[in-house]
This record gives C-alpha cells, structure tokens and sequence, in this order.
C-alpha cells in the first residue's frame, strides 16, 4: 500500500511526502539450512505460509527554486529488501550468486538514504546541470561468511584450497615476404593443461553429485565447486 501528496508551500517551495506498508510473507515449499559452530543442519517446511514481515517505508522531498531556472532539492526515504543477493567476491561468475530471502531467523535488509542537489536549467531548457550528494546507511545485510560458509576460523579469514594450473601456449608465424606488410599467425593454446580441479568457491549444502544433481539431500557438508579443466584453443592473429 502506497500514499503520497505533494504540495506547493509558496511560489518557491514545494512539499512531496508519502509512505509505503509493506507485508511480506515466505511460502513452503522450502529448505532451510542453520548454523551453529561448524555444525550444520537442514531443515525441510512443506508448502504453505513459514514466515510473515511486515514494514514501513516513509519518504520527504523538499524542491526550494533559488533562481527562474534553478532549485535545491533535499531528499529523504527508507527502503526494505526481503530478498538479498550474496555474492561470491572472489569470482566475478554470476551463477555463484545467491538469493537469500528474509526468514525466521533473518531480518529484511533496510536502507535510509539522504540526499542534496543542485539542479540548474540553461540555454532556454536546452541543457541541464546537476550536482548531488548522497548518503546511505544500511542495516542488516547479509555477508556470505556469516551465513552461507561460516568456516575456517575468523570472518575474511578463510581459505579456500590452493589453486594452481599450467597454461601453455605455442605460436607459429608466417614466413615474412619482401614487401609483405601484412602478417598473419596461429597461435595454440592449452589451458589448465595438468586438468587441475580448482575451487571456484567452498559452499554448504546437500551432497552434490554433480553441479546440478544432488547425491544425499540428508547429508550436509562443505564442498568446493569448480567450473573447467583442460580448455584447449586456437586462435588466429592478423596484422595490417
């Protein structure tokens, strides 16, 4: 549910207030995973309604004209999220990328922002000018350490196994030609070339058979999820 009115104080001064309910609520079926220690249990809710949250988010604008063609605009709301993405900061892949939705246990994320800006309009509104500052505070985020692999001892002090590979490469040029400006050369590739099984990531969950295929649902443990193993490639260069 949403109401917002906006309102002219005087000829320089404008108003806009409102505020937004929010009623969320977390439906089964569901797998939730608990932490305590190194100790990690599953737990399995059937379908229907686990879990309800409720909030408020309130918000203010003030726009005051300083000029024909200028205003300074003051901001203010809050805003919540029930569902937050943890990311895998050691890899940029995005299928590392996990949704957590608020539950039980885990509060909804909350943001209050503030923000200061000065808007000017010039040649006859054909261009605009504008300068902002922000600042956000945040509350209740997630952190994959936290939540997700609580392991290894002191938060950021974890390590994952050694990673180590052997690229090789091997490249043949063309027999340069009196006159010959261009050039052309093969270059052959072999990435990983011992077939090492890098961790991409540690994660908890279920005992996995393969990416996408689990082995023993009852079973809960941290593993390591790696992504290639001997890439091999060819690739053609060319210069003019």
């Amino acid at each position: 549910m949403y109401l917002l009115n906006e309102q002219s104080v005087n000829d320089r001064l404008k108003i806009s207030y409102g505020v937004r309910f929010n009623l969320y609520s977390l439906l089964g079926p569901y797998e939730e995973l608990s932490f305590s220690g190194n100790h990690v249990s599953l737990k399995e809710h059937e379908a229907g309604i686990i879990d309800t949250k409720s909030g408020i988010e309130p918000r203010l604008g003030l726009s005051y004209k300083t000029g024909v063609n200028s205003a300074l605009k003051l901001n203010y709301n809050r805003t919540m999220q029930y569902l937050q993405l943890l990311s895998n900061s050691v890899s940029s892949f995005s299928v590392l990328d996990v949704w957590y939705p608020a539950n039980r246990k885990i509060d909804p994320a909350s943001s209050t922002n503030y923000s200061l800006g000065w808007f000017l309009k010039f040649a006859k509104n054909k261009y605009r000018f504008s300068s902002e500052i922000y600042y956000r505070k945040l509350k209740k985020q997630l952190d994959f350490d936290d939540y997700i692999v609580p392991v290894y001892g002191e938060k950021n002090k974890g390590r994952i196994p050694d990673y180590h590979r052997l690229d090789l490469s091997f490249t043949l040029k063309n027999k340069r030609k009196p006159g010959r400006k261009n050039q052309g050369s093969w270059v052959f590739s072999l990435y990983n070339a011992y077939g090492r099984l890098n961790a991409l990531t540690v994660f908890v969950g279920p005992v996995m058979k393969d990416i996408n295929i689990i082995e023993d649902k009852n079973r809960i443990a941290y593993q390591k999820l790696s992504l290639f193993s001997v890439i091999p490639g060819v690739t053609y260069n060319f210069k003019f």
